[in-house]
């Protein structure tokens, strides 16, 4: 086999370019329809506005879940909340006008057709169960849905809608180019509401197909009439002789054959309620080879039931005779309607001969139905002696005349004596006994008479006595052996106020007067009387002496408690002190204060009331310091050992400790001296 030649090689090269080239050509859609900044601008293809009436349609039937997807899928965009999907507590769209207009904005239609809940793939139009499931509800106000229970919401779901009408994407309520601006006229790419592109259109783009020919149409979409029920086709796309044609659609769904569901009145079938169901369908649908079909059925809408009959009641009586009965109920169909009806069955039993009492034949019912003389007992008549008290009568006026035992088989009569017919036959009233006090006041008894039931064999006298009052005694007065008495007093107030005699005399030491006390004797009573108690009560304690009945004073002038004084003098520490002391009377009472004076401070010490100065220890006649008692010092101001008297012992002691220091101090000197010149010799004689 022949290698290529470099030049032919080129030319298949060459060919194979020009072929992909052409490809591209014919397959490459318009500069200003594609989608594509060509140019680099910054500006995408032509406006296309979209019809408000573009008569495009969206529908979704018999699936109420395919209706809650498209809204979840939407969600994020709108900011919605998610309706539930699981199997448990799931939920669906609510079945009411506002809601179906909401889910065809998310849609993207501007339209709500029709709406309904019948879903045929489920075959109801809510939940089999509603308690544990939801029904989202739009709610306007909110901007967003609310779940609610679907029992408390009707339990009706959205399975069906038809929207007409598709939002232009400037004015679909989503950021369809992303750049977080929505709509017109917040979006700058939006001219309109009705441009379907969100994005800056080119100013350069004259239209979207921009060729140097006239092009009618380059595909089958160019050739849309916006008539859903033609089929649009574009014959030689893209060329001079491109052109449209449109071919009849029949049908694009089941809807264009007529309405699905019952029609005209119920009727009876069978006994029971029927009503024709007619189904629509549509064949091959969106197609040229579309038809339809309609399919009308016959469908129980009610069973009406079966007649029965109750069972038999108890037996009753009716016309002298024994009858039973029951209730039946006909059932059935009727103008399209179901009826019941209730019929009373009735059966005789047997025919009583004389009575008929609650179901049983009988003698009698009661004692009217014997003859006289007789009772009606257990339902049968029996003869008796007496039925009341006046069969009984003996014609006797002390007597009573009973019936015993009265309308049954055992009566008989019996006659009873009567003790009394009124009171007066038992006694007469009247006062007995003497008069007492109670009270304090006179009473006497009094006695009454009485016939209990008069004129009965019951009949009985009995009497009752009661304290009667004859006569009230006064405030002054008391009751005593039946009569009222006067009284002298009734507490110690009533004989005189107690008081003092303002008689003041002196004991010991103390002033004293005469207290006259009154007292009543048997107070309240007929023996009361008064009298008076005295006795010596003290008034005042003296503190110095009594006089006449008055207290004295101790003194009346400071003379009358003592002369003044200086006391000797006395060392406080460094310190010279005197103190004074002056006598005076206050309030009648003599006081003695007392004052210390400072006269002055010794340099040294201070040592019996004077100034000492301390000797050196070195002095031969040193003169011994030793501690003294203080004994020319007022009264209540002893010292033992002051402030100077310390210091004296200390310094006594340093001066002993001081003379062995000095004697130690010599005897060493002495013992260096010694132990130089031995050295000193040592040395020389060597």
């Amino acid at each position: 086999m022949n290698p290529l030649k470099p030049s032919k090689l080129k030319f298949y090269i060459f060919l194979i370019l020009l072929i992909v080239a052409s490809l591209e050509l014919v397959f490459a859609l318009p500069q200003c329809s594609d989608g594509i900044d060509n140019d680099g601008d910054g500006k995408i293809d032509t406006l296309v506005e979209l019809n408000p009436d573009n008569g495009l349609i969206w529908y979704s039937f018999n699936d109420p879940f395919s209706i809650r997807s498209l809204v979840n899928s939407k969600k994020d965009l709108f900011g919605y909340i998610k309706i539930p999907d699981q199997y448990n507590g799931a939920g669906a769209l609510n079945n009411d006008e506002e809601t179906a207009k909401q889910v065809c904005k998310i849609a993207g239609y501007s339209t709500l057709i029709s709406y309904s809940c019948y879903s045929a793939i489920y075959g109801r139009c809510g939940w089999a169960s509603c308690n544990d499931n939801f029904n989202a509800k739009w709610n306007s106000m909110k901007k967003d849905f609310d779940l609610i229970n679907a029992c408390s919401a009707g339990n009706l779901w959205l399975s069906n809608i038809y929207c007409k009408n598709k939002l232009a994407k400037c004015n679909d309520g989503i950021d369809n180019d992303g750049d977080g601006k929505i709509d017109y006229p917040q979006d700058d790419g939006c001219v309109s509401p009705w441009d379907d592109d969100e994005r800056v259109h080119d100013p350069e783009c004259k239209n979207k197909d921009d060729f140097e020919y006239e092009v009618i149409c380059s595909k089958n979409e160019d050739c849309d009439d916006n008539n859903d029920y033609t089929l649009d086709k574009c014959l030689n796309p893209g060329t001079q002789q491109n052109t449209c044609i449109h071919e009849r659609i029949k049908c694009i769904n089941d809807n264009d054959c007529g309405f699905t569901g019952f029609f005209g009145n119920e009727f009876c079938f069978n006994n029971d309620i029927f009503k024709n169901y007619q189904k629509a369908k549509c064949i091959n649908p969106k197609t040229t080879e579309s038809y339809c079909t309609i399919e009308i059925n016959q469908l129980l809408i009610k069973d009406c039931g079966e007649s029965y009959c109750e069972n038999f009641s108890q037996n009753y009586c009716k016309n002298n005779s024994i009858y039973t009965s029951r209730i039946c109920y006909d059932k059935g169909c009727s103008d399209g309607k179901c009826f019941q009806e209730l019929r009373k069955e009735e059966k005789l039993v047997e025919s009583c001969s004389k009575k008929c009492y609650f179901g049983s034949c009988v003698e009698c019912i009661d004692s009217s139905d014997c003859e006289i003389g007789s009772i009606c007992i257990n339902k049968k008549c029996v003869k008796i002696n007496c039925s009341k008290d006046s069969d009984c009568d003996d014609n006797n006026v002390s007597t009573e005349d009973k019936c015993v035992n009265p309308g049954t088989v055992d009566s008989y009569c019996k006659h009873y004596e009567i003790k009394c017919f009124k009171n007066s036959d038992c006694g007469i009233d009247g006062f007995v006994d003497g008069l007492f006090c109670k009270n304090n006041s006179v009473y006497q008894n009094f006695v009454t008479f009485k016939c209990n039931n008069p004129g009965t064999s019951g009949s009985y006298c009995s009497n009752s006595s009661e304290a009667r009052l004859k006569l009230t005694c006064t405030a002054n007065q008391s009751c005593y052996n039946g009569s009222c008495k006067d009284i002298a007093c009734f507490k110690d107030s009533d004989c005189g106020e107690n008081r003092f005699l303002n008689q003041r005399f002196c004991q010991n030491n103390s002033v004293y007067d005469i207290y006259l006390n009154f007292r009543c004797l048997n107070p309240g009573t007929i023996d009361s009387k008064c009298y008076n108690i005295s006795e010596n009560r003290n008034i005042e304690n003296c503190s110095f002496r009594c006089l006449n009945g008055l207290c004295l004073s101790q003194c009346y002038v400071d003379s009358d408690c003592g002369e003044d004084y200086y006391s000797e003098k006395y060392c406080d520490g460094r310190e010279v002190y005197k103190d004074f002391f002056d006598f005076s009377c206050k309030n009648g009472v003599c006081v003695k204060e007392k004052k210390s004076e400072f006269l002055e401070e010794c340099k040294d010490r201070c040592y019996n009331g004077k100034c000492v100065s301390i000797k050196n220890p070195f002095v031969e006649e040193q003169e011994e310091i030793v501690p003294v008692f203080y004994t020319n010092v007022p009264e209540n101001y002893t010292f033992f050992e002051s402030k100077v008297e310390r210091i004296g012992k200390q310094r006594l002691e340093e001066v002993k400790t001081n003379e062995y220091g000095y004697w130690l101090i010599i005897m060493i000197l002495v013992l260096l001296i010694i132990t130089a010149i031995t050295i000193i010799v040592v040395s020389l004689k060597k």
